[in-house]
């Protein structure tokens, strides 16, 4: 995370800046918790001591990457959600395990089947799989 989103403000800044309707949804749904969701959310410390917790602080586990689509989702190398995490930003690694999980589907059928198509063997995917959802 660079220096512009390791906090609350910076992190509010980048997405008026790449989600502007997301944030006023946001905003929206802020005015509807709970006064003692912070409380909730950091369990065992009070809301002053959320607000005081250093810069540097890891929370246990984990961090996610962004979930919603980037502003330009076809723009990977110049994506704020993959600079903000500096790898894949959960939107594009999910693309990228895809295709790379649709490769392998199909070179096993060219394995399987040498003369097949790239069309035969899409058409042998969606079939297998159309009922799997």
């Amino acid at each position: 995370m660079d220096a512009r989103t390791a906090t609350a403000p910076g992190h509010w800044d980048s997405l008026t800046e790449h989600q502007p309707v997301l944030a006023a949804e946001l905003c929206a749904h802020l005015q509807t918790l709970p006064a003692d969701t912070p409380q909730r959310l950091i369990a065992g410390t009070t809301t002053q001591d959320a607000l005081y917790l250093p810069t540097d602080y890891v929370p246990a586990g984990p961090v996610p990457a962004p979930d919603i689509a980037p502003y330009n989702a076809d723009d990977v190398e110049d994506c704020a959600a993959c600079s903000d995490t500096w790898d894949s930003c959960r939107y594009h690694y999910g693309h990228a395990t895809g295709y790379g999980d649709l490769l392998d589907l199909l070179a096993a059928a060219v394995k399987n089947d040498p003369a097949i198509t790239v069309t035969d063997a899409l058409a042998a995917i969606n079939r297998r799989y159309q009922y799997a959802a």
